[in-house]
């Protein structure tokens, strides 16, 4: 049905459409490259996070799995903070920020992978934390 939708629809038309926002769908892209070649694809804001926070996921799984030999429990940091690692930092409080933070940078290669792979400008943050302390 997605590759003969853009085939039923007029041909004025469809030289018309400049710009086509789609999910990341392998069959959608396929459909609207087929069907509107000359159209620029975009992806909307929702379906970037989503991937990105999946993949996130999956990272911090297999660090787990990688270092510990096992999966993630309840009191492994990156378990504890596997939440607060989806959220945009200016959603969090410096103090959840800094409980999320220090046990996962104190953590070695998992915590400071996930870290990275989070964001990668946070370790300039944790450095400015423990200035603060001092």
């Amino acid at each position: 049905d997605v590759l003969a939708w853009p085939a039923d629809t007029p041909l004025t038309w469809r030289q018309g459409v400049r710009f086509v926002a789609i999910d990341m769908s392998p069959l959608c892209r396929a459909a609207i490259r087929t069907g509107l070649p000359q159209a620029t694809v975009v992806v909307d804001h929702f379906h970037v996070v989503q991937l990105a926070n999946k993949m996130l996921n999956l990272v911090r799984r297999r660090l787990t799995r990688t270092h510990r030999g096992r999966r993630g429990r309840a009191g492994d940091p990156e378990w504890k903070a596997r939440r607060k690692l989806l959220r945009n930092r200016e959603d969090l409080t410096d103090a959840e920020f800094e409980r999320m933070w220090n046990p996962l940078m104190d953590q070695g290669p998992i915590g400071q992978a996930l870290l990275v792979a989070r964001d990668r400008s946070l370790p300039e943050h944790r450095h400015q934390q423990r200035q603060k302390r001092r």
